[in-house]
């Protein structure tokens, strides 16, 4: 129990932490696009995947239409992937569109880079703030195991944290101690003593 608590811990953290890179790199692919268009393309076929106006979309024609502008132009089936790169000319798009046409073989989708966002950034926010909510009464404070009935002296049994205790307590603990070091620094100090007598 104890090593699978700490193994969802970790799966939790880094699940976290992947929500949160994914946002990032959507982000900053979302401000690049704003301002140019970046796309891989199969010149021959026109198939392609792009970065533009703020969307991502991908391209691609039927094994048909391939095979015929094959023959005709005596070029290979296996497609050549060239890089561009230009200015964005087209405004910035907020929603999903989908392309198909049969009579020309070609079929597009595009999708804008905050639906992405926004689940991950949804998913991440839910894993936080359910790692760092507020602990239940008598729980532990690792890994949210209920501890009633347990001795208050003793470790968690679930992940072997120690017991939480309140700031009152820890508190009254700082003045026994302080306490018991005052005393026993006075029970050994040497109070040196004069004998008076009282005279006649």
């Amino acid at each position: 129990m104890k090593q699978s608590s700490k193994r969802r811990r970790r799966l939790s953290l880094g699940a976290t932490w992947l929500c949160l890179a994914l946002c990032a790199l959507l982000a900053i692919s979302w401000l690049a696009s704003s301002r140019w268009t970046m796309f891989f393309m199969a010149s021959q076929f026109g198939d392609s995947i792009m970065l533009k106006s703020g969307t991502f979309s991908y391209s691609w024609t039927s094994a048909e239409l391939r095979n015929r502008l094959s023959t005709r132009f005596n070029e290979p089936l296996a497609p050549r992937w060239e890089w561009h790169f230009s200015e964005r000319k087209t405004p910035i798009e907020w929603w999903t569109t989908f392309y198909v046409s049969t009579a020309t073989g070609r079929c597009a989708i595009t999708l804008p880079l905050w639906i992405p966002f926004a689940l991950f950034a949804t998913c991440g926010a839910l894993l936080f703030f359910s790692r760092a909510r507020k602990p239940l009464p008598n729980s532990c404070l690792c890994c949210g195991y209920d501890l009633s009935g347990a001795p208050a002296a003793s470790p968690c049994p679930e992940c072997a944290a120690p017991r939480p205790t309140s700031f009152v307590t820890r508190a009254l603990n700082s003045l026994a101690s302080l306490r018991s070091a005052c005393s026993n620094r006075f029970a050994h100090s040497s109070v040196p003593t004069h004998n008076i007598s009282a005279q006649p």
